[in-house]
Formats: C-alpha cells, sequence, structure tokens
C-alpha cells in the first residue's frame, strides 16, 4: 500500500503498481493534506485490484492517474491533426456555401487560396506559418507578372492576405485554430493610384499620344464611364441589336439607377413599385450578417423598358431571367452568363471597350455628380461603403469643368 516520506519538510508518496514502484512529490508541508493524497490512492488501487474499475491506460501518468481518483480512466481525447493551409481552405468555403458571401466573393477567394497554395502548399501547417513566411509570400508575388505581363498589383497581394486573415479568423472563432494571424506588420510593395475613371475621349487623347504598355491601356479603359449622350446611343445599339429579350431592360436598370449585375440578378418582379415609380435593390455588400435593401426612383425611360419587358416575360418571380427555346421553364441568370451575354453584344461594335456591367454603374454615378446631385442622395441610390470608395466615383465631366471653370472666371 501507499506510503508517505518527508524530505526537508516536503512529502513523497511511494507506492507499488505492477510490480513496479513509484516516488512522487506531493508539493506540499501539510501532513492531513498529504494523508488525504495517500488515502485517495490507496482506495484506487484497492479499486482496481478489485476490478471495480478500468486500469489506468498504457500511456498514462500512474501517479497523476490515481492522485486525480481515475478522472483519466476513460481513453485518452484523439490527438488532432494540425490545420493545414488545404484544410482552412475547404473549411472557409465550406462555412460561407450557404450564400453568406455572394458567389463573386467565393470565386475570388478560391483564387487567392490557390495563389497561396501555389506558393506554400496544401500540406503547409498554420502553426508554423510565420511572418517572415509571409512576407516572403509578398516579395515572390510581387516579382510575379500577371496579364499581359504587367506586375501584380500591391492591392492585388493585399487581397489574397485579406483571404488568408479571414479564413484564420473564422477557424480561431470556431476553434479549429488557436493563435493571432502572424500578418500585422506586413510590408507591402507601393503601388500606383488608380488611373480614375475617364470619359472615352480622354482615354482615346492618351492612347493616340503611345508610349503605353498594354496593361496601361487595360487599366484605362478599365475606368471608362459614358457621357450621358453615349449612354443614350448605347442603350439604343442595345435595344436594336441584342438578341435575349431580358438583356436591354437590364441594361436599362443597370444605366438608370446604378445597380451592380449582382443586384440586378437578385431582383424580383415585386421589388418595382409602379405606383411609386421606386424600386427595391437587394444588397449584399454592407452587413455580412444581414441582408438589407435600399430604395431607389425609377426614371420614366427605365419604367417604359421594364413594362414593356414584362408584358412578355417568359414566367417566374424574377425580374431578369432567359428562357432555352426548348425549355420549360425559365433560368435564373448566373454571373457568368450575365457577363458572357453583355461582351457578346459589345463585341465588335465600338462598344468593344467597355469591359462589362460596372461600366454602367461608374456612368450613372459620374453623370449624377455633373449634375451636381447631393453626396449623400447619391451615396443611398448606389449603396457606397465608404466616403473613399464614394469620392473616387465622384469626378466632373471634363466639358462640365470646364463649363465651371469659365463661370467662375468668364
Amino acid at each position: 500500500m501507499a506510503s508517505l516520506q518527508q524530505r526537508s519538510g516536503w512529502f513523497h508518496l511511494h507506492f507499488r503498481y505492477q510490480g513496479r514502484q513509484y516516488s512522487h512529490a506531493l508539493k506540499t508541508k501539510d501532513r492531513r493534506e498529504a494523508e488525504a493524497h495517500r488515502g485517495t490512492v490507496d482506495r484506487l488501487l484497492i479499486r482496481i485490484r478489485n476490478k471495480e474499475i478500468p486500469a489506468p491506460p498504457a500511456n498514462a501518468d500512474i501517479p497523476t492517474f490515481l492522485l486525480s481518483a481515475g478522472k483519466f480512466a476513460d481513453d485518452p481525447a484523439p490527438i488532432l491533426k494540425p490545420l493545414t493551409l488545404g484544410d482552412l481552405r475547404d473549411r472557409y468555403l465550406r462555412t460561407h456555401a450557404n450564400g453568406s458571401l455572394e458567389s463573386k466573393t467565393i470565386v475570388m477567394a478560391e483564387i487567392h487560396f490557390r495563389n497561396l497554395i501555389r506558393h506554400f502548399g496544401e500540406r503547409m501547417p498554420l502553426l508554423k506559418l510565420t511572418a517572415d513566411l509571409l512576407q516572403d509570400y509578398l516579395l515572390a508575388r510581387g516579382k510575379a507578372k500577371g496579364k499581359k505581363d504587367a506586375p501584380i498589383r500591391a492591392t492585388t497581394i493585399h487581397k489574397d492576405i485579406a483571404t488568408l486573415r479571414a479564413a484564420w479568423n473564422l477557424a480561431v472563432r470556431t476553434g479549429s485554430l488557436v493563435g493571432t494571424f502572424p500578418g500585422r506588420f506586413l510590408i507591402y510593395p507601393k503601388t500606383d493610384e488608380s488611373p480614375g475613371f475617364q470619359t472615352r475621349e480622354e482615354i482615346e487623347r492618351k492612347i493616340a499620344r503611345g508610349g503605353l504598355t498594354p496593361a496601361k491601356i487595360d487599366d484605362l479603359w478599365a475606368g471608362l464611364f459614358l457621357t450621358q449622350p453615349e449612354l443614350v446611343e448605347f442603350l439604343e445599339f442595345a435595344r436594336t441589336t441584342s438578341k435575349d429579350k431580358h438583356l436591354y431592360p437590364m441594361l436599362v436598370f443597370a444605366a438608370h439607377t446604378g445597380a451592380r449585375r449582382s443586384e440586378l440578378m437578385r431582383m424580383e418582379i415585386d421589388d418595382v413599385d409602379f405606383q411609386a415609380d421606386s424600386a427595391i435593390i437587394r444588397e449584399r455588400k454592407k452587413n455580412k450578417g444581414q441582408r438589407t435593401t435600399r430604395r431607389v426612383p425609377i426614371s420614366g425611360f427605365l419604367k417604359a423598358a421594364i413594362q414593356d419587358w414584362l408584358s412578355k416575360h417568359p414566367g417566374g418571380q424574377m425580374m431578369f431571367c432567359w428562357k432555352k427555346e426548348a425549355a420549360a421553364q425559365p433560368t435564373a441568370l448566373k454571373p457568368m452568363l450575365a457577363y458572357d451575354q453583355f461582351r457578346r453584344l459589345v463585341r465588335g461594335s465600338k462598344w468593344d471597350v467597355m469591359k462589362g456591367w460596372h461600366v454602367l454603374r461608374h456612368s450613372f454615378i459620374s453623370i449624377c455628380a455633373a449634375e451636381s446631385v447631393d453626396q449623400r442622395v447619391l451615396q443611398s441610390w448606389v449603396g457606397h461603403l465608404s466616403a473613399a470608395t464614394h469620392k473616387r466615383y465622384t469626378h466632373l465631366i471634363p466639358s462640365r469643368e470646364q463649363q465651371i471653370i469659365n463661370k467662375v472666371f468668364g
């Protein structure tokens, strides 16, 4: 049975178990406390001998097991597999598969993880990820080339790290990972300010001077917005050219409200109130945990285009949808389908320089700003998230600026 021995005032417990002698420091000088520990060990050894409780596991610390009254008698908890970068990606994408993020955001997150995994590998243990390794990633990505051999922008690299940080923090909140994300003090390469939004005339004048790389020319066209006469001309071109019946009213809606492509695809017929001349836009970017809406006015031109479209609508609840000839039911629009239909419309025409649906949003905001629409009103219409984002849009059309300066100075 167990016995006590005192050394320099401290009690030590001695006992034998399965032919082996054990000695354990009790870390107490109080005899009553030491006797209580000895009694616990004696009782447990008797119960084990009588097979009243299971014997300690093979890998158990015997003194700790006995002094804890056998609370480790159950099998030890399984050792969790260290979380890898590939595991983090899968968990993050699986968590947001419930629609908490827009489909385009999910696609971009997949691209960001693809970039990270290409550098670190899927089996990279996250516990080994350090600030130094992340800094090496920034340097490597900064030396890489993107489309048309243009350097990867710092903003693009920052998005990779932002996605990794979001996935890391989610894993910490769910208990899959422990520790603070090691990317707080990373140093990103300096980047040039975006050329900003410009009219077609401005862009063509800069290109005509020569000396621009294909990548810089692409950057210029990415900031294109249409003036009001150009917008009227483009919509007429779409009306007379498009073979997809839903495309023209959808383009008019984007041009006259500044709604995003994804917002247009979520619209339902009942979201338009013809009596109040207004429409409800279903948002996803303003609040991550809640689906929000904003109300926008609809112009007479847009109202007529929507009413004409509804007179030949193929059915269903969605405002904008399309129907294959052999299909029984209309099909909801997907992001890439809407993009492909837009590009098919403009390909080979003077409007081929329009990169996508967002040009119409640029144009709506620019035209409204040029007409001195109050910034607060414009923000409520288009749903901007910050003053910085809004500021990037709200420039003035050059001809309008000229009118203002001539009015001031004659």
